[in-house]
């Protein structure tokens, strides 16, 4: 699993430096701005595994084990910003009354904290409610934002030929975050109460016969190429 988590952290920092270096200084598109709220994702969650890295080759410590949780929460922030930013972008046109606002973290944030202290063992249940809350709909909110965007944005500004190349990396993209969205906001740390109790990364691996890090690994290696 070193390696996993190794090529797992990779993956998003590789995504994060991309983003960062590429060059967006005249760009038509608003997503050259936007695309800042991917790369605090990456660069945050990359360190969340290669957190989980220093715990496979070191083991565990209480502040590594406090740390972990609240890296989560905060990567899924940022990268539930950028879907929800993109999908504004993408509907440019729409009342801005019609639009789900920043206020929506304070709902999915009270919903975390109602969660984690709801149950024994807090840090474990705040990374728990952080992957169901934060984590599934952020991922799919970013894959449904690439996808409107580049019909609604990109695509009328470029050639046939030009765009098509845009829209098979969004496509790769949006499915990498689809399947990130399950596997890493649905399938979780086993806890004795449901549904967490029924689809946990235990059960996972006795149907599937892999660990669940190995496929979102794969999935963060597509997102980085796309």
């Amino acid at each position: 699993m070193d390696i996993v988590f190794f090529i797992y952290g990779l993956a998003f920092m590789v995504l994060g430096v991309v983003i960062v270096i590429w060059p967006k200084e005249g760009s038509r598109f608003e997503f050259a701005r936007l695309s800042l709220w991917l790369a605090g994702f990456a660069f945050v969650h990359g360190t969340l595994e290669w957190m989980d890295l220093w715990r496979v080759v070191r083991g565990d410590n209480p502040a590594l084990a406090a740390a972990r949780p609240l890296t989560l929460l905060a990567s899924y922030m940022l990268l539930f910003e950028f879907g929800r930013r993109m999908l504004h972008a993408a509907q440019a046109d729409t009342p801005h009354r019609q639009r789900a606002g920043a206020w929506i973290h304070a709902l999915l944030l009270g919903g975390v904290a109602a969660g984690s202290f709801a149950h024994d063992a807090s840090l474990d249940s705040l990374a728990i409610w952080t992957r169901y809350l934060y984590g599934f709909p952020a991922a799919l909110l970013s894959a449904v934002g690439l996808q409107a965007y580049a019909g609604q944005r990109i695509r009328p500004e470029l050639t046939p030929r030009e765009f098509t190349t845009v829209r098979r990396s969004c496509q790769l993209a949006g499915a990498a975050f689809a399947a990130y969205g399950v596997l890493g906001g649905l399938i979780v740390p086993q806890a004795p109460w449901p549904p967490a109790s029924w689809l946990n990364q235990d059960v996972f691996s006795a149907i599937v016969g892999i660990p669940v890090q190995i496929l979102r690994a794969a999935c963060a290696v597509l997102i980085a190429a796309s």
